[in-house]
Formats: C-alpha cells, structure tokens, sequence
C-alpha cells in the first residue's frame, strides 16, 4: 500500500507518473494499491479526479509561465532576407539561427511613439515586410517570431509569400 497525504501530493506523484513513460495500464494497477491518509484506498471515481484536475492544471499553478511565439514561414522571407539581412541584425534583434530557420525576438518597443526614430532605422536595415511581420507578431502578444520552413503561410492576402 502507498499512501498519499493530500490531494496535491497525489496529483504531482501521478503527474511524475505520466512523466516517467508508464503505460495508463500500469497507473491504473498502481492507483489500486493507493490510500489516502485514513488508509482508505482511493476509489476509481476518486483516482479519476485527480487526474482530471491534474490535466486542467492552469500554468501559473505550476509556477511556469509561458510565452507566445508566432511561428512562420521562412517563405514569407526573402532568401536575402533569410540567409543576410536578418543575420546581420544579430545584436539589435537578438536573432538566432537553427536548423530549419531563425527565431527573431520582436522588439517590445516596436509599436511604442516614444522609439519611432530606432524602429525607422531598423527598418532601413530589415526591411517592410520584416518590420509588418514584427507588429503583426506584437499585436497578437508574441515575444519572437520562429521563422520556419515547416511552419504554416501566414494570411498571404496580408503578408507576401516569395518563392525560392
């Protein structure tokens, strides 16, 4: 017998659980051997709760936070856009190069008044379409934009699409 002293406990051993790779089969002949603090053994009724509210467990009660990336296709880059400009804009962009593309971290003063002079000089060394992309991503409260050859096509009525 194992017994679990409250309910979080038992939670976040089932989710060490799931994390290990056992098979549901083997949780669930583990959870017949479970018992709570009164050495009651924990019905299925019971077991399935927990599961249920370790499934819909929001981040912030995880104490993680998560942040949203806009991943894109490399298609809506130019391939000098791609495989120059972008990579030479390294330090004022943070940019960072992987194996199927570049991830870009949007500016947080991109749709700021008080920074207009800086984003119309990043402009000039990006380009348009690069900086529409970057206020798109902004505006939908994306941290980067993980530009990326398997990711989808964006709105191609509003973001153009080159081929190469």
């Amino acid at each position: 017998m194992f017994t679990i002293k409250d309910r979080r406990m038992l939670s976040d051993f089932i989710a060490d659980l799931i994390a290990s790779g056992l098979s549901d089969q083997d949780i669930a002949k583990f959870s017949a051997s479970i018992t709570d603090s009164d050495n009651k053994r924990i019905d299925n009724v019971g077991f399935i709760s927990i599961i249920r509210d370790l499934m819909t467990r929001k981040p912030e009660e995880e104490g993680v936070e998560i942040q949203k990336v806009l991943a894109c296709s490399t298609s809506h880059l130019t391939e000098e856009e791609c495989d120059i400009i972008l990579p030479s804009c390294k330090d004022e962009l943070q940019v960072f190069e992987h194996e199927y593309g570049l991830m870009v971290r949007v500016p947080c003063e991109i749709n700021d008044p008080d920074f207009e002079d800086e984003m119309s000089a990043l402009e000039k060394r990006v380009g348009a379409s690069i900086m529409k992309l970057m206020r798109y991503a902004q505006h939908i409260g994306c941290w980067a934009i993980n530009f990326d050859r398997d990711a989808l096509e964006l709105d191609t009525n509003r973001f153009k699409v080159y081929e190469w």
